[in-house]
């Protein structure tokens, strides 16, 4: 897989206290609305952090029972899209780690409910809201789990998306952050093609993909997308039959 670069790096240890004092809070006040929501907001955080062999299902209802939390913070506040963008992130997530389980149904679910929470957001604040770039997140999730599952038309339909939204986000905001998002959507649609033995459209969409990346200086950025980037680079060079 090329993209998996979306955890985040911070310390577990800290996230797993994060939840501990949260879950505190509201204890305390059962009623107290804010306190809710930080237990969603550090459940979310601690789901999000790449899990250790054996974790990934704790990791899982984590992510579940902040979806709960988030989903009804919602429905109290319909107008607020920081929550439905959180909402959105923690989804993903969720997807991730159940297609890591073999409950790839499941995982397209959560991606898809996903991409919905993005609607709203995104009819708000246009290209330049977050909502667009977890859009770009899961149409690439869900290209490469259709593609693993052999469905060509979804695979690249959603790959194809990811690219046109990324390169529509960058002209409206451009930027270093805007091309990386570009390439790793062609990078997606390389490893796409590669999955379809189409080894040459493979590489023409990754060597696209690393032309654009060489034009980033930022080294934050460069590490974020790493794996990528190491796909990408594997599929520019990928022969026929290799």
């Amino acid at each position: 897989r090329l993209v998996s670069d979306w955890s985040s790096d911070v310390c577990s240890s800290d996230l797993g206290r994060a939840v501990t004092l949260a879950r505190g809070m509201v204890a305390a006040d059962p009623r107290d609305a804010n306190a809710r929501y930080d237990l969603a907001m550090s459940l979310s955080r601690l789901g999000a952090v790449d899990p250790a062999p054996g974790e990934v299902a704790q990791s899982l209802a984590n992510l579940e029972e902040a979806i709960a939390l988030m989903e009804a913070a919602w429905k109290a506040n319909p107008k607020s899209l920081q929550i439905l963008n959180q909402l959105a992130v923690a989804r993903q997530f969720a997807g991730t780690r159940l297609e890591s389980l073999g409950r790839r149904d499941q995982a397209e679910q959560q991606y898809l409910a996903s991409l919905a929470a993005t609607t709203v957001p995104f009819e708000r604040e246009g290209l330049k809201g977050r909502a667009t770039l977890q859009a770009i997140v899961d149409r690439e999730f869900l290209a490469l789990l259709y593609a693993s599952a052999a469905d060509r038309v979804r695979a690249f339909d959603d790959a194809r998306a990811a690219v046109d939204i990324a390169r529509r986000y960058a002209a409206a905001q451009p930027s270093e952050h805007a091309t990386a998002h570009v390439a790793r959507a062609l990078s997606v649609l390389a490893s796409v093609h590669s999955t379809f033995g189409e080894s040459g459209a493979a590489r023409e969409a990754a060597q696209k993909a690393i032309e654009l990346w060489r034009t980033i200086r930022n080294p934050n950025i460069l590490a974020w997308h790493r794996k990528a980037i190491e796909g990408a680079s594997k599929l520019a060079t990928e022969r026929p039959g290799v």
